[in-house]
């Protein structure tokens, strides 16, 4: 053989050993974003869950000596309403996550997956700010309580509506990112 030859063979063979470990390195990569999703994604669901079941059973238990406030009693059912609606989707989320193979291509799909999920997770908690304002309002307001009381509620939903925006963008970046890899891994093959 010539030394041209030989060249060329132990080239073919190095590229390939590269390609394997940049493959192996790419699948660890996809799996640990894989690990992480799903890890802010329980603790979002039982964080949102807890709120939106502890929140109402304060409110109807507050209520349950004196006057009965139609709008909280309205709010509670609201959250009550929201809290089933999400362990639902964590229901079907946890299992439908037994579809995926686990090869590159099938966890960077559950990657993608359970990042979709977060997007509407959090789509789900900024509109309910919406919602939840105009009920408190409306339950102060009923209530009679103080001007600078509903200012203050008026602002911190603006800050949360805020810091859901900033967490809603962090998620749908996230996914773009899983999109564009598995884009790049289908133009490979």
């Amino acid at each position: 053989m010539e030394f041209d030859e030989m060249k060329k063979i132990w080239d073919t063979q190095k590229e390939e050993y590269v390609f394997t470990h940049n493959q192996s390195a790419l699948h660890n990569h996809v799996v640990v974003k894989q690990k992480q999703g799903l890890h802010i994604t329980n603790i979002s669901e039982w964080l949102m869950i807890a709120v939106n079941v502890l929140v109402p059973v304060y409110l109807l238990a507050s209520m349950l000596p004196g006057e009965i406030n139609i709008s909280f009693t309205i709010l509670s059912g609201w959250m009550l309403v929201t809290a089933a609606f999400i362990s639902n989707g964590r229901y079907k989320r946890i299992s439908g996550n037994s579809r995926f193979d686990r090869t590159l291509r099938g966890d960077l799909q559950f990657a993608i997956d359970v990042a979709q999920y977060q997007v509407k997770l959090a789509a789900l908690g900024r509109w309910s700010i919406v919602p939840i304002g105009l009920l408190s309002l409306t339950a102060l307001i009923e209530a009679d309580k103080p001007l600078w009381i509903a200012a203050m509620v008026v602002v911190s939903l603006f800050l949360a509506n805020y810091a859901a925006g900033w967490e809603s963008g962090i998620y749908r970046a996230r996914l773009h990112q899983l999109e564009g890899l598995m884009k790049k891994l289908d133009e490979e093959v």
